[in-house]
């Protein structure tokens, strides 16, 4: 369709002017297009293209088809650059960041406050229990052990007598108990033998809360 420019008589611009009006009449029925015949308005670098009737498009000269393209393309993108534009998105996007915020506040409370009553108060059992409740000693456990020793180690030159009161180190701990003899030969001990001489004697041992009997070199055995 030729552009309305090149009617010069004004009577023929105007008989133009109106049978353009009935295409548009039409137009506003028929489906819709883009230049590329896309129906989506909005490309991938942000701009957008204003639709067009199918026949008011393909009746358009190449120029005009340009000239249109370019202007939809340019309006829309001051419009999204344009400054008031840009507050308004901002000011929407803090207004969703507000509401989200108090969303998450809100479901923290909720979860921290779940606790029933009877969780409560068994919890506030537990407590109590574990509070009140005695501890039993270390040397109830392990049969007179203790955590150290109270003495000193003694060695070949260093052997308690017979009798004495005295500590060693078992797996419990240190146990406590006496001296029943110290060996400076080999002999039988409940059984066992036990290998001892002058230079390098055993210790005889007998546990005070079991009564069980151990022998250990004087350097595994603590006294004052």
């Amino acid at each position: 369709m030729p552009s309305r420019d090149k009617y010069t008589d004004p009577e023929l611009r105007e008989e133009v002017k109106e049978e353009s009006q009935k295409n548009v009449d039409k137009w506003t029925e028929e489906d819709w297009q883009t230049k590329e015949g896309s129906g989506s308005a909005k490309k991938k670098d942000g701009t957008e293209k204003r639709y067009l009737a199918e026949k008011a498009w393909e009746q358009m000269s190449e120029k005009e088809k340009e000239e249109s393209t370019s202007k939809n393309a340019t309006d829309c993108t001051q419009h999204w650059e344009d400054e008031e534009h840009q507050k308004n998105g901002q000011a929407e996007y803090r207004k969703f960041q507000e509401a989200q915020k108090k969303s998450e506040r809100s479901f923290e409370s909720d979860d921290s406050g779940g606790q029933t009553q009877d969780q409560g108060e068994d919890m506030s059992k537990k407590r109590g229990l574990g509070a009140n409740q005695a501890r039993p000693s270390k040397k109830a456990n392990n049969g007179g052990s203790s955590d150290g020793p109270r003495g000193v180690a003694g060695d070949k030159t260093r052997v308690p007598k017979k009798g004495q009161e005295v500590q060693w180190h078992s797996v419990p701990g240190y146990v406590d108990g006496t001296v029943v003899e110290v060996v400076y030969s080999e002999k039988k001990v409940l059984g066992k033998s036990v290998k001892g001489s002058k230079e390098d004697p055993r210790v005889v041992l007998k546990s005070s809360s079991s009564d069980q009997i151990a022998v250990h070199k004087p350097e595994a055995v603590y006294f004052d």
